[in-house]
C-alpha cells in the first residue's frame, strides 16, 4: 500500500513535470503504480474488506486514494456507495485528489453514483463532483438547466467547466455566466469551454490579451502576427512577463521564434530558451550548464503567479524554468544551422510545421508542463472532437491519440479570423 502511494504520489508530480514526457510517465510511476494496485486486488473482496476498506480513513491521502481506486476496480456495487461518503468526509483540501480514483476507474457505474448524489451536495462537494464528473466526460445538463448561478466562485467555475459536454443551450448559457463574472477563475473557465464550443467566437474580445494564463494561451493560439504583438507587449510588462513568455510559445510563428530567441541572446532568459524549445525542437538539455544545488532547486519550481502580481485561477500549468543556465552563443549557433527549416509566415510546434497531426505526434514528445495548453487548442480548432484529457492515464491518452493521428482532420493551423471564416486549410 505505502509503496502505491509513493508512486501514486509520483505521478500526480509527473502530470506538470517539465522533465517528463507521455511515454516516461507511461512507462515509470504509472507502470508501478498500476503493478502495486493489481497486487492489492489480487486478494479479491474477502481481503479488500479486511486491508482496503479501513485504509478509505488512513491520514494520507495518498493512501485513500489507492483503497479507493482499489475498491471501485474491484466492485463498483459493492463499494461505490461507501467510498463516496468517506470522499466526501475527507478534509476539504485533499478531496480533488482522492476524488482522481474515480475519475480514473473505467467502470461506467461510477457515473450514476456521481449524479445521483450531485443535487444533494453541500456546495464544496459539488464542486468536486463536478469536476470529476467533467473528467469522465458525463452530461450535467440535467442538473444546469435548473441550477442558478452560485455565488461561490469556485463553484460557479466548475459548474462551467462541467458544462462542456451538455447540449449548446446549457453550454451557452453558463459560459455566459462566466463571461459576466468578476472572478478571474470563472472568465477563464468561461474561455475554456466558450472556444471549444463555438460559444465564443475566435475572433471576440475576450481574446485582446488581458493579462492572464488561459486568455493569453488562447491568444498565442490565435495563430497571426497581431497575436504575437500584442503578446509581446506584454512580455514587456514586469507584471505579466513570465506568463507572456510561457504564453508566446503556443503561437509557434517566426515572429514568436524570433523574438524568444531574441531574449536568449540579450540576457541569456531560461523562459525565453524554454518558449523557443517548443516550437522549434532544439535540444534544450544540450545547450543547458548544469546549475549549483540551490540554483538548481530555484529553477525547479514554477514561477508563482502571486511573485507576478496574478491569481492563480487558470487550468494550465505555469511557467517553469529550465533547469541550467543557457549557453546563449551555442542556441544561437543552432539557430544559424537550422534557421532554414523555418519558412517565413509558417508556424511551428516543436521543431515541425504545424498541423493537426504534428500538434498529435507532439502531445506524445513535449514536456508534460506543455500538454494541457496544447490540448486545448487542438480541442478548439475541431470543435472539440479531438479532446485528449491530459489528466487521464497515459496508455489511455496514447491510444486516443494515435487512433486520431490517421483521421483527417477538417482544420489547420491558420488564424482564428481566417479559421473562423471558413478559410482554413
Amino acid at each position: 500500500m505505502d509503496e502505491a502511494a509513493f508512486f501514486w504520489r509520483q505521478r500526480q508530480r509527473t502530470l506538470r513535470a517539465p522533465d517528463h514526457d507521455l511515454s516516461e510517465l507511461a512507462d515509470g510511476e504509472e507502470r508501478r503504480l498500476l503493478a502495486h494496485v493489481a497486487g492489492l486486488r489480487a486478494g479479491g473482496t474477502v481481503v479488500a474488506e479486511r486491508l482496503l476498506v479501513p485504509q478509505l480513513e488512513a491520514e494520507d491521502v495518498w493512501v485513500r486514494t489507492v483503497a479507493t481506486y482499489a475498491l471501485l476496480t474491484l466492485d463498483v456495487a459493492r463499494w461505490g456507495h461507501r467510498v463516496l461518503q468517506h470522499l466526501e468526509q475527507a478534509p476539504a483540501e485533499e478531496q480533488l485528489l482522492q476524488a482522481q480514483a474515480l475519475t480514473l476507474c473505467a467502470s461506467t457505474e461510477i457515473d450514476g453514483l456521481l449524479r445521483e448524489a450531485l443535487p444533494g451536495a453541500e456546495p464544496a462537494f459539488q464542486v468536486v463532483l463536478f469536476e470529476t464528473l467533467r473528467l469522465r466526460r458525463n452530461d450535467v445538463s440535467f442538473f444546469l438547466a435548473r441550477l442558478p448561478p452560485p455565488e461561490s466562485p469556485e463553484l460557479l467555475a466548475a459548474a462551467i467547466r462541467a458544462a462542456r459536454h451538455s447540449p449548446d443551450a446549457v453550454v451557452a448559457t453558463w459560459v455566459g455566466h462566466g463571461l459576466r463574472a468578476s472572478n478571474a477563475r470563472c472568465r477563464n473557465a468561461a474561455l475554456e469551454v466558450g472556444l471549444v464550443r463555438g460559444c465564443i467566437p475566435p475572433t471576440a474580445r475576450a481574446l485582446d490579451g488581458t493579462p492572464g494564463r488561459t486568455p493569453l494561451t488562447a491568444l498565442a493560439m490565435c495563430g497571426d502576427k497581431k497575436s504575437v504583438e500584442r503578446l509581446l507587449a506584454r512580455v514587456r510588462e514586469p507584471a505579466t512577463r513570465s506568463e507572456a513568455l510561457w504564453a508566446l510559445a503556443h503561437s509557434g510563428r517566426n515572429e514568436a521564434i524570433e523574438a524568444a530567441l531574441g531574449h536568449v541572446r540579450a540576457s541569456a532568459d531560461a523562459l525565453a530558451a524554454e518558449a523557443f524549445r517548443f516550437m522549434t525542437g532544439i535540444p534544450l538539455e544540450t545547450y543547458l550548464t548544469p546549475l549549483d544545488e540551490e540554483d538548481a532547486a530555484e529553477s525547479e519550481a514554477p514561477l508563482e503567479p502571486k511573485d507576478q502580481g496574478l491569481p492563480d485561477t487558470s487550468f494550465l500549468p505555469g511557467p517553469v524554468l529550465p533547469e541550467g543556465q543557457v549557453r546563449a552563443d551555442a542556441v544561437d549557433r543552432w539557430w544559424h544551422q537550422e534557421r532554414s527549416r523555418f519558412a517565413s509566415g509558417g508556424r511551428y510546434i516543436w521543431g515541425r510545421p504545424w498541423t493537426p497531426a504534428t500538434a498529435l505526434q507532439a502531445l506524445l514528445e513535449v514536456p508534460m508542463t506543455r500538454r494541457p495548453g496544447l490540448a486545448w487548442e487542438l480541442a478548439v480548432r475541431s470543435g472539440g472532437t479531438c479532446w485528449i484529457e491530459t489528466q487521464a492515464w497515459a496508455r489511455t491518452q496514447r491510444q486516443q491519440v494515435r487512433a486520431f493521428l490517421p483521421r483527417p482532420m477538417g482544420f489547420g493551423s491558420s488564424s482564428f479570423e481566417a479559421w473562423a471564416g471558413g478559410n482554413a486549410p
